[in-house]
Parts: structure tokens; sequence; C-alpha cells
């Protein structure tokens, strides 16, 4: 039976909400998450249709996902959306680089205004789009630290791509397998697909000393590596490739996994 529509938006919710946090924080637009959650479900919808030892179209890919074929074909050749969309952001910070309107006299960024005297950022703004205030968007360009505020109180262009750090594939790998088994484990939990449940348990202290974070960093890895060590030597002893007077056939697949993370209390990043 289908799940009524509150609890399917609840739970996309619940899945989505630090996926979107992350987005704002690196200033990745919708545009770009649609784009990689439909390449996800016909990749995940071909996958399936594998399993189930049937030939891959179009056509079934279309029927899983409710992409239409057209854009299943498309993001099978890997092609790009017919438009891509930057960010508004993106296209301000490009008109005010390359528009000779916005440029000093040596071809750079020049500071630019936005008060009842002088108005030329809100012009920038509104040469782009005329759904966002300039007040808007300047908050967001200072969010990002793209511009900054001068002692005149002109708006001084200070980078043009929001600076982060590139996330190595092993680190990428790792948060995708540990999402993958988080879900799953709270999947069959909900589900009651096995008469003994998951470990699936989260400890939250709210109020600790803040002087004492980085001893409470220190312990959390090194208990928690202990733990882990402890783990594996069970496991081993039920590791077929490691003892063969085990029971032969198929095989099944165990994880445990953990992590911390200590910060300064943040009330609004409180779950709900």
């Amino acid at each position: 039976m289908e799940a009524p529509a509150s609890n399917t938006q609840k739970l996309l919710r619940a899945i989505l909400k630090p996926v979107v946090g992350l987005c704002l924080k690196r200033a990745i637009v919708i545009t770009e998450v649609l784009e990689a959650l439909k390449a996800e479900f016909a990749e995940q919808a071909s996958a399936e249709i594998r399993k189930q030892g049937a030939k891959v179209t179009f056509s079934k890919v279309s029927a899983m996902t409710a992409l239409t074929r057209r854009e299943v074909k498309r993001l099978s050749l890997g092609e790009s959306p017919a438009v891509e969309q930057q960010s508004l952001g993106a296209r301000i910070l490009a008109e005010w680089e390359t528009n000779k309107r916005y440029l000093n006299k040596k071809g750079a960024p020049r500071p630019l205004y936005l008060s009842r005297n002088r108005s030329d950022f809100r012009e920038l703004v509104e040469s782009i789009s005329q759904d966002t205030d300039s007040s808007t968007m300047l908050f967001e360009l200072e969010r990002l630290g793209l511009v900054v505020r001068g002692e005149d109180g002109s708006i001084i262009l200070k980078k043009t791509e929001v600076p982060y750090q590139e996330l190595p594939d092993k680190a990428l790998n790792l948060l995708f397998r540990n999402i993958e088994s988080m879900m799953d484990a709270a999947e069959e939990n909900l589900g009651k697909a096995h008469e003994s449940k998951n470990h699936f348990i989260r400890t939250e202290y709210y109020d600790l000393d803040p002087s004492k974070l980085a001893v409470i960093r220190a312990w959390l890895l090194k208990e928690g590596a202990s733990y882990h060590k402890k783990v594996r030597a069970f496991l081993a002893k039920y590791d077929r490739t490691l003892h063969s007077d085990l029971e032969s056939g198929k095989g099944c697949r165990v994880v445990f996994s953990s992590f911390s993370h200590a910060q300064l209390e943040d009330k609004d990043a409180r779950g709900v």
C-alpha cells in the first residue's frame, strides 16, 4: 500500500535536509541539484532493470522514474541540459567582471555603490534580473564572502567563486557508503524487516563546556577507534575467507559505522 503523501514528504524532507544545507553552504543552486537527481534516478533505474535480468531501454527507465524518454536518452549520453542555468549571483558577478561599465581603467572590476546618491550596484543587479532586489543580492554575496564593504560604503568584489576545499574521492566514497548504509538500516528498522533490529543509536548533548571541545574530540576519536577494533575482532570470527570450516554458500555483508561531530551550539541546527 502506498504511503500517504504527507508521510512521503516528511521522509523526503528528512533525507534532503542535510543535503540542502550542504548545497547552500557551497552555493549549489536547485537547478544543479535537479540535474544530479535526474542522473541518479536514471542510473539506479537502469541498474535495477539489469538486476531483474531485463534489457535496459529508455522506455523502461522512463516508466520507473517519470523522466521523459528524451531526458533519459540525454542523461545516458552524458549530454548537458538544453539550457544550463547559472545561479543569479554567478551571472551578476560575470557581468561585473566583463562589462566595461563596471570596470576601472585597468580593466578590473571597480567598487560599486548602493546608496541614494550612487546606485550602480542596483543597476548591475537589475540588468540581470528584475526578480531580486539589490539589497537581497548584496546580502547573499556577503554571506558567501564574495564581496566586502569598503570604508566609504562601497561594495568591493573580493572573489568570483565560492571558496571550498575539494573533497577527495576517498572521502566522497566514504560519505556515500555511510549514508547508504544508514538509510538501509533505518528503513529496515522502520519496516521491521528482521526480528532483531539494526544498531541505530544517537547520543547528543547540547550544553557542554566549549573549552573542552578539543578534549572531547580526541576522546571520541580514540574510543571510537578502539571499539571498531573490538567489532572487527568479533566479525572476523565469522569471516569465511579466514575460516574454511564455516558453512559455504551465499554470504552476508555487515556494516558497523560510527562518527562524532563536536561544535559550538547552534540552536537553529537542532533536529525536529
